[in-house]
């Protein structure tokens, strides 16, 4: 009764989990952008701030 998922839905089911593993790690990328550059600028006077 339990048949193996043929080829054409273990791709799709691949390329769905890659493209939720992209958005998620774009969401955390643009999450992480703001603080990540405060930092930058801290570090090194870019920007207008300074040490």
């Amino acid at each position: 009764m339990s048949e193996a998922p043929s080829p054409r839905i273990a791709s799709n089911r691949t390329t769905l989990i890659a493209c939720v593993a992209l958005v998620g790690v774009m969401v955390g990328a643009a999450y992480a952008a703001v603080p990540l550059y405060r930092l930058f600028c801290q570090l090194t006077g870019f920007g207008g701030t300074t040490q």
